[in-house]
């Protein structure tokens, strides 16, 4: 079996930690998803019945890393049109990190001719939380012109947050809050649509990037959410190690410090706080 074994000094002192794999609890458990991107176009001529359509789409097919980008485009003799979709997103026991983002364009010159596109990102988890946990939730939206998107946060009693951007505006914000034990849904949805003849060019654009962070409530050390402040906690600020994300704060998971790293500061914290949570 392998070990790791590292030694930290501090005020003098030598105190050797010895670090085995360990089984850790989830304050996340995902139950199901809706995660895809997406995009459609089409153009026609009314008079030669000429046309074109385009469409394609990639969804999520288990609860990892998903990363795809799938767009369409529509062409025939004076109309043009494409729409499509991007997404990055990832779901881990402690949060939900995801960035997505629509468009569509649609343009026609002559007066028998039109076309019209839309595109899409939708990123909806569904998932349960065993002990009441706190929450930080990270929010960067913005739409233009055809383009729409929004997020809410449902919980067992009812809407946690809820953003809906208009049109042409973008917005950043930082929701915190306590979930109570239950189960959660979190959606993004980036939706563009456009439409185009010779006297309209159709445009339209939205994106989202958000994170969501659960820290245990009452027992900030308790990373892993199961009521203990222990070796998994070492180990789950292990694989957080590192600079938090810009901008900071909000502070990111592990960083008991608060001082936007998570590092040895942060394993002292733990050390501080070991045993049963009360």
């Amino acid at each position: 079996m392998l070990r790791i074994s590292s030694r930290f000094c501090c005020a003098g002192s030598l105190l050797a930690v010895v670090l085995a794999p360990a089984t850790s609890a989830d304050l996340l458990d995902p139950v199901s998803q809706e995660r895809f991107v997406s995009g459609s176009a089409y153009a026609e001529n009314y008079s030669t019945s000429e046309s074109d359509s385009d469409s394609d789409s990639a969804t999520a097919s288990d609860f990892g890393l998903f990363n795809e980008a799938r767009s369409a485009t529509a062409e025939i003799t004076d109309a043009y049109s494409s729409g499509g979709g991007w997404q990055n997103s990832v779901i881990t026991s402690v949060g939900i990190d995801a960035a997505g983002s629509s468009f569509a364009n649609a343009e026609a010159y002559d007066w028998d001719t039109w076309s019209d596109a839309s595109g899409r990102s939708k990123c909806s988890v569904v998932f349960d939380v065993d002990v009441q946990c706190d929450f930080v939730l990270d929010v960067y939206l913005a739409a233009y012109d055809d383009g729409f998107v929004s997020v809410t946060f449902n919980g067992p009693a009812g809407a946690v947050v809820w953003i809906d951007e208009p049109y042409n505006n973008e917005v950043t914000t930082v929701e915190t809050g306590t979930l109570d034990p239950g189960e959660h849904t979190l959606t993004l949805d980036a939706t563009s649509s456009a439409y185009g003849d010779p006297f309209t060019y159709g445009y339209g654009f939205s994106e989202y990037d958000i994170q969501l962070s659960l820290t245990s409530a009452g027992c900030p050390a308790d990373i892993t959410g199961d009521e203990q402040v222990n070796i998994d906690d070492i180990f789950a600020v292990l694989g957080l190690w590192g600079n938090c994300p810009a901008p900071c704060p909000p502070y990111c998971t592990g960083d008991l410090t608060e001082d936007c790293t998570v590092n040895i500061d942060d394993i002292f914290a733990i050390l501080g706080q070991w045993g049963p949570c009360e």
